[in-house]
């Protein structure tokens, strides 16, 4: 059990003023899908009233599903572990600040290190006044390294939260429930880059260890998707307005993706991915 200072600075006592939906960043989609009325029920409720999007393949999401799944990377039950993990970090974060920001012996090693470099000027008058600077340096180092002690005891008293395993949508390796089935089917036809886009980036730079595929090449790669049903004289600006992005599947390997590349051919080749939506 810690002391009366350290639970001062418990993050439990900083969970409260967390909004977690401010710690993440909403999928985008374009604009111009933006509808005032749906001409068809939103897929993920069923309902028909109201604004929404229209999406690649020209189904609806309602706006209030919208505003849901904008907010939504992972499958539900990696998506709740994201999300506590996200609000607990921040309050460690946030607790360890007012230890820092309300710390007195902080304050006095800086008030002294001030004094200190002030107090040289003393030395164009008279030398021997060396002693005043000195005497204000030690104070503040003193004060710091009580300052130092006493974080380092409160970060053992509470480590901070570590990440835990989070498996994305079209790694096969994640449980999926319906109602993830169905998120990943509105994923793979978002109009504009598919909220999985940075997990695919990840699994390309990984697999070609952050090297261009072209020979010769030393950049880093910018690995860029090919989507199905795009013709082949189409340019390889990625993704297209109205086009559908659900990918190809050609096997079960997650790492079985297109490669990364700096420079791009003026024509499309299939990528593949681990999970396709049913």
């Amino acid at each position: 059990m810690g002391t009366a200072w350290h639970q001062n600075f418990n993050p439990q006592r900083f969970l409260a003023r967390i909004d977690v939906e401010k710690l993440i960043t909403r999928n985008q989609a374009y604009p111009e899908n933006e509808v005032a009325s749906l001409l068809s029920p939103c897929i993920l409720c069923g309902q028909r009233l109201g604004a929404g999007i229209v999406l690649n393949d020209k189904r609806f999401v309602c706006k209030s599903c919208f505003q849901v799944v904008s907010l939504i990377e992972y499958p539900e039950r990696y998506e709740n572990l994201r999300r506590d993990y996200l609000k607990r970090r921040e309050a460690w974060r946030a607790a360890r600040s007012a230890l820092i920001d309300g710390s007195i012996a902080r304050k006095v090693s800086t008030l002294f290190a001030s004094v200190a470099a002030i107090s040289l000027l003393l030395l164009f008058w008279k030398l021997f006044l060396l002693v005043v600077p000195a005497i204000a340096f030690g104070i503040s180092k003193f004060a710091g390294q009580l300052h130092d002690e006493k974080l380092k005891q409160w970060e053992k008293e509470f480590p901070e939260p570590s990440q835990p395993e989070l498996r994305h949508f079209h790694d096969p390796r994640a449980e999926l429930t319906r109602r993830d089935q169905l998120i990943l089917d509105v994923f793979n036809h978002w109009p504009g880059y598919p909220p999985f886009w940075n997990y695919l980036r990840e699994v390309v730079l990984k697999r070609d260890e952050n090297r261009c595929q072209v020979t010769g090449c030393l950049t880093v790669p910018r690995p860029r998707p090919a989507f199905l049903r795009v013709a082949p004289a189409q340019d390889v600006q990625p993704p297209l307005r109205g086009e559908p992005i659900e990918p190809v599947i050609r096997g079960t390997d997650p790492t079985a993706v297109a490669a990364g590349r700096c420079h791009w051919p003026s024509r499309r080749s299939g990528f593949t991915f681990g999970r396709k939506s049913r």
